[in-house]
């Protein structure tokens, strides 16, 4: 079966502020999200969504349908991050079944499998990265 990757448009309804991620098709309007929204903290990679059209014509999230099968944690990390050092911070992670992105080249998101203990702050100073961990509203809400 072909894989579909299409846009889906999200609307954290305490910013007011809409932006795009992008999901694997899995069934008409279900989709599996292959990346994490930066204001709708509960859409992380891996999270099953279901969707909508809008009056456009574009998808829109409707709900989550279920949670992403990782814990999912996001760092701040100084200003030159560069692909190569997050693809070699990342290299364990994934080799221990998780994922990782980075978002505006200094937030360093990790998903990490929910069976795996893993200590990112340890992991950060010792490669030399003053990290912050950030913690997300949990009143965030998402439409």
């Amino acid at each position: 079966m072909e894989t579909i990757i299409k846009p889906i448009k999200v609307l954290a309804t305490d910013t007011t502020v809409e932006e795009t991620v992008y999901g694997e098709q899995v069934s008409e309007f279900e989709y599996r999200l292959l990346e994490s929204a930066v204001f709708a903290s509960l859409l992380t990679y891996g999270t099953t969504v279901y969707t909508k059209l809008s009056l456009n014509g574009e998808l829109q999230f409707e709900e989550i349908k279920e949670i992403s099968p990782f814990n999912t944690s996001k760092f701040l990390l100084s200003d030159y991050l560069t692909q190569d050092n997050a693809n070699r911070l990342g290299k364990d992670l994934i080799e221990k079944g998780g994922y990782w992105e980075v978002l505006m080249k200094g937030i360093f998101i990790v998903h990490v499998p929910k069976d795996l203990n893993y200590d990112f702050a340890t992991f950060f100073e010792r490669e030399g990265y003053k990290a912050t961990l950030v913690v997300d509203d949990a009143e965030q809400r998402i439409t």
